[in-house]
């Protein structure tokens, strides 16, 4: 199936906007860390577009939430960068291992997962770093404590994109009832 015309472009773009925008917050000692949607939206870019085009797209919609979201400079800069550099490597990642597999079969549902969880390590990797520099929170710790949530998300994130783009051509309709885990996952914190 190839995407056609110009509005999954324009849906997927303001899909990664509002994912990144809508968030929930994460505790970390005396600060918070903003978990966001923003994944499953670009693992369903990564599934529907070119690899080019997914990472714009992703980028894009990102960039728009941090001028929604009227962020610091320096926050912004640093979102912006740490996601250009995590989600180049999914994207990056995913077409190498998943190759001319069919894309949503088993190996690229585990090309996915692969490319998934390396873009947590790296996000989590560059939130332990900069909580270790403001806060000084130890990067080890941080990390260690974070390890299978980082893995929960991953999957979860693989299974709602997963399962969205396999139900959209069959029932357009029932697509908005996918989010309903991450929506229970907003309302529970």
């Amino acid at each position: 199936v190839t995407v056609q015309g110009l509005w999954p472009y324009l849906a997927l773009t303001v899909a990664a906007m509002l994912a990144e925008v809508i968030y929930y917050p994460i505790r970390h000692g005396d600060s918070y860390e903003e978990q966001t949607f923003y994944e499953i939206v670009l693992l369903i870019a990564a599934l529907l577009l070119t690899p080019a085009a997914a990472l714009i797209v992703s980028l894009v919609g990102l960039m728009l939430a941090e001028l929604v979201l009227f962020r610091s400079a320096v926050k912004a800069l640093f979102n912006i960068g740490s996601y250009a550099i995590a989600t180049s490597a999914l994207v990056v990642s995913y077409t190498l291992l998943v190759g001319d597999a069919d894309r949503l079969s088993a190996r690229s549902i585990v090309s996915l997962l692969l490319a998934t969880l390396l873009w947590q390590l790296i996000n989590l990797l560059l939130l332990a770093w900069i909580l270790q520099v403001a806060e000084n929170l130890p990067i080890r710790e941080l990390v260690r404590g974070e390890v299978f949530l980082t893995f929960l998300v991953s999957v979860t994130a693989v299974g709602i994109a997963a399962s969205t783009v396999a139900l959209a051509p069959i029932s357009p309709i029932l697509v908005p009832f996918m989010l309903l885990p991450a929506v229970a996952l907003w309302y529970a914190y």
